[in-house]
Formats: C-alpha cells, sequence, structure tokens
C-alpha cells in the first residue's frame, strides 16, 4: 500500500503565457469551467467539487462553449512532442471527453467559436500555425481549411450567429487592422471563401485583439454591426450589411491599454482590458459608440473598493443578471456584479488567489513529519514564497515571503529534530538573500526573524538546525560560514568562518552545499 497524497482540490488558474479566453461561467447550472496549465477543470461553483482532465502534455490556451451548453472544446497552445496541437471535445452533461481528438494544427490554437447550431467549430492557429480549421464536431472531421496571413499575427475568430441559410460566416481579426471575412457552404461543403477588408487611413496599422457581434439594432440601422476592440483601447464598429467602419474618422479610445474581450448583449456593451478594468455602457437605440459621459468602469483605478490584480485575459459574464467572473494574467479569478437600480457600487470578489507567474522550478517539497496533513513546498529562485498547504483538499494554509527589500528565494526549511513526537519541534526557513526564520506549524505562526548581512552576491545555500532548539548554523556560496543561537525570540550570530577547506584547497568563493555543510 502506498503512502500517497490523494489530491481533493486544485486552487489556481492559468493566466500566464499567452492563454486567454480560458474560462466559462455557467450560472444557471452552477459550472465553472476553466484551465491551469496542462490541466481543464470542471467545478461546482456552491460545493467546489472538481472533475479533473489532464489528456494534454502541453499548456492549454483557450476553451469555448458550444451555444446549447452541451459540448466544450479546449485547445493546446503549442506544439507536443508528437509535434500536434490537439482540440478535445468535452460533454458538459456527462463530464467525459469524446472519443476523437480535433488534430490538424501543428504549432498551437489561437482561438475558437461555434456555429450557432453547436455543430461546427471553428479554430485558428498561433503566429507560424497560419491555419484556420472549420470543424464538424459529430464526426470529429475537418470540413474546410485555409491558411491564415503569414505577415502578422491573427487574434481572435467569432462566428456571426445572423447568418441564415446553408452559409456559415466568420471573421478573423489580428494585427495591422486586419479584418478578414470568411463564408463556407456547409451543405456543399466545396469551398471556403475569404476577402480581407480594407481599412481606412485612420484605421490603418492598428491592431485588431477582440471581435464581437451586436444584436440587431433598431432603426436606422436595422443590422447588426461587429464590434471591434485594439491593443490601444480603442473600440471600432464595422457595418456588416454596407462592408464599412462606422465612423471611422472619429477615434473612440475607450480605455488606456488593450482591450482583451467583448461581449454585448441587447441592452449593454461589456470589454475588458489589459489594465485589470472593465468598462460598461448602456446600448440606446441605434448608437453602438459609447457617450463617455455613460461609460462605466471597475476595477483597478475604478468606481470600487476591490482591485483587480492585473491583464483581464477572461471574461464570462451572465448579461442577464449582471454579473459574471473574469480571470487575470496573475493567475487569479474574480466574481464580479455590476451595478443595478438596487445597489449602485460594484461588487468585486477574489474567488482564487494569484498564482505567481514567476515560478520555475519547485525547490523544496515533502511531508512535515510532525503533521501529516501539511505540505510544504517552495517555488523558484525568482519566488520568495514558502506555502503550506493541508493535504486533504490542498488549501493554501501558510505563505511566508522574506520580507525584505533585497530579492530572495527559498535555499532550505531544516527541523530541530526528526521526532516528529517532539512537542518543541520547530522550524528554519533559509532564504537566499540572508533572510532566516524559525515559524511552529502547530500555531502556524513565526516567532523569530533575523537577516544576516552577506557580501555583494553572496546567498545562503544551506543550513543546519539543533536539537536543543537554540543553535544554528548557515552557509553560503561564498565558502562563510554563520554560526547563531536563538534565545527567548532574540537572534545573534556568534561567529563567522571566513574559509573552509575543501579537496586541500582552502580559498574564498568556494561553494558550501548541503553535502559540504
Amino acid at each position: 500500500m502506498s503512502n500517497t497524497l490523494e489530491q481533493k482540490l486544485i486552487n489556481g488558474y492559468d493566466g500566464y503565457g499567452g492563454v486567454h479566453d480560458n474560462l466559462v461561467w455557467n450560472v444557471e447550472k452552477g459550472f465553472t469551467y476553466y484551465t491551469l496549465n496542462n490541466k481543464f477543470i470542471i467545478e461546482d461553483t456552491k460545493t467546489r467539487q472538481q472533475t479533473v482532465f489532464a489528456e494534454s502534455s502541453v499548456q492549454l490556451s483557450c476553451i469555448s462553449v458550444s451555444p446549447d451548453w452541451k459540448l466544450i472544446a479546449v485547445a493546446e497552445g503549442r506544439a507536443t512532442a508528437q509535434g500536434n496541437s490537439l482540440i478535445r471535445i468535452y460533454d458538459l452533461e456527462t463530464k467525459t471527453k469524446k472519443h476523437n481528438d480535433l488534430n490538424f494544427h501543428q504549432h498551437g490554437i489561437q482561438s475558437m467559436d461555434w456555429s450557432k447550431d453547436s455543430q461546427y467549430l471553428v479554430s485558428i492557429g498561433v503566429q507560424g500555425d497560419d491555419l484556420v480549421g472549420v470543424w464538424d464536431v459529430r464526426g470529429s472531421t475537418i470540413v474546410k481549411s485555409g491558411s491564415l496571413s503569414s505577415s502578422h499575427a491573427t487574434n481572435m475568430v467569432k462566428v456571426d450567429p445572423h447568418t441564415e441559410g446553408d452559409f456559415m460566416i466568420f471573421m478573423t481579426v489580428g494585427n495591422d487592422a486586419n479584418l478578414t471575412m470568411w463564408r463556407l457552404n456547409l451543405k456543399l461543403q466545396d469551398k471556403i471563401e475569404s476577402f480581407e477588408v480594407e481599412a481606412p487611413p485612420p484605421v490603418r496599422g492598428k491592431n485588431f485583439t477582440s471581435i464581437a457581434v451586436t444584436q440587431r439594432l433598431p432603426e436606422p440601422v436595422n443590422s447588426h454591426y461587429y464590434l471591434i476592440g485594439t491593443d490601444s483601447g480603442i473600440l471600432y464598429a464595422f457595418d456588416q450589411t454596407d462592408q464599412q467602419y462606422v465612423e471611422p474618422n472619429q477615434s473612440f479610445q475607450v480605455v488606456e491599454g488593450e482591450i482583451g474581450q467583448i461581449v454585448v448583449t441587447d441592452r449593454q456593451v461589456v470589454f475588458s482590458t489589459s489594465c485589470g478594468n472593465i468598462l460598461w455602457y448602456p446600448l440606446i437605440g441605434s448608437q453602438i459608440y459609447p457617450d463617455m459621459n455613460q461609460l462605466e468602469r471597475m476595477g483597478q483605478g475604478g468606481d470600487t473598493s476591490q482591485e483587480i490584480d492585473s491583464a483581464i485575459v477572461s471574461m464570462s459574464i451572465d448579461a442577464e443578471n449582471n454579473e459574471g467572473l473574469v480571470g487575470t494574467e496573475a493567475g487569479s479569478i474574480f466574481y464580479v456584479q455590476f451595478k443595478s437600480p438596487d445597489s449602485q457600487q460594484w461588487v468585486i470578489i477574489k474567488l482564487v488567489s494569484s498564482n505567481n507567474v514567476n515560478h520555475d522550478a519547485i525547490t523544496y517539497c515533502k511531508f512535515d513529519p510532525s503533521n501529516q496533513n501539511l505540505l510544504v513546498t517552495s517555488c523558484g529562485k525568482k519566488c520568495d514564497e514558502l506555502k503550506l498547504f493541508t493535504s486533504q483538499n490542498c488549501d493554501q494554509v501558510m505563505n511566508f515571503q522574506s520580507d525584505f527589500e533585497a530579492d530572495g528565494y527559498v535555499v532550505f526549511v531544516i527541523s530541530n529534530k526528526d521526532n516528529a513526537n517532539s512537542k518543541k519541534i520547530r522550524r528554519l526557513v533559509g532564504f537566499s538573500n540572508g533572510v532566516i526564520k524559525r515559524f511552529n506549524f502547530d500555531s502556524l505562526s513565526v516567532d523569530v526573524g533575523l537577516k544576516v548581512e552577506l557580501l555583494s552576491g553572496e546567498k545562503l545555500t544551506c543550513g543546519y538546525y539543533s536539537e536543543n532548539n537554540l543553535n544554528f548554523a548557515v552557509g553560503t556560496n561564498y565558502g562563510n560560514v554563520f554560526l547563531g543561537s536563538i534565545k527567548q525570540g532574540k537572534s545573534r550570530v556568534l561567529a563567522e568562518a571566513i574559509y573552509c577547506k575543501i579537496d586541500n584547497i582552502c580559498k574564498q568563493n568556494t561553494f558550501i552545499d548541503k553535502r559540504g555543510s
């Protein structure tokens, strides 16, 4: 019988490294769908019970749910060792994966969207893949494919839900004001047609980052528009009937930073930004652009006490209830609620704490000998965090940092005794910048903290803690050893050895590792 940790809960969200549009919220059924690195997670928002899929060997990039809420597509963002990038289809009712993966892209999938009947899926590849594919999901087969421009990045694909008959029309947007219209006869499936819309002079050179389709607008428009966001915070509208931009000479700069996601209903327009803002304005009649006096903002610098911690990379809004979830680049998920007649305040609540995007390795990971319910882990050399997690549900219960201006990362966690029955077990945590902390797992508290003064470029590398709960020694990469003693919550350095002996050679700048300590 193996002594292994049975994982009960994954507490994290992935918003880093080009990941986007990877968070979906079904308010009516109470489920959240999101990704964390190579994992696709289905979570009950009330019980936090999770179904986790980890078939992929690479980071997932985006997800897209079908309009009938029966299927969800999950895409890989980069090439696997086999030289391809797969799309997996999951049944949301049974929480199972469909048998056949969609295999066409080779370098990663950038964006996906569904046809209005939930039978076809459109996918576009990342820059360097430069492919667009239309899939018949029922048979896991690709109907038609085409090539994207290789001269610039294509950032998003959106299917026009207002198209009637046997045709499917979808649009792709990208850098250098690229808006391309695509059309496919689903009945004949003979060829896929495309043409690039010529941008008027004021629009040229802008990088398009997002696109959404409006509802049918009243007279005098009597049609629908495409709303397009840019990386400079400008909002454009495109009239698909007249095939031209609406008032292109006017610059509707709605925000500083990139417009990432746009959600349009028959009453309002909501969009998110790389500045950590959510902006909202009402649709009045056929007016498509916002009245700046009606534009409301939440998030960083907005009308709320809680701020969103970084760029928003994904947003799922329930338009009827004026609420939703947003995912950020820092790895947080926030619940947001818009102003209403009953409540004149925005509401922002953090649901998932951020993941440090600078983690590059795990340097210490073990069960504490005195309490198997605690899992101790430290993060890589760009992070000074030491986290403790309960083994029952993997919730984070402690988070230590070096708390000094100089950068430092965890290099050791040592016990004063290996006897798990001791009632006076303490831990010393050593950080590379010379910070040393003693903490008690039972009380989850730090009772001693000190900082050893190091030379320029010198870092702690190892340590020892005596069974008497008082004396300790730490070594550095310069071959120096610090001897110390802890008494009554105070610390003092007793002596410093300025040399050490390795292979009968005594010199400075000698690295002391755990074997030589």
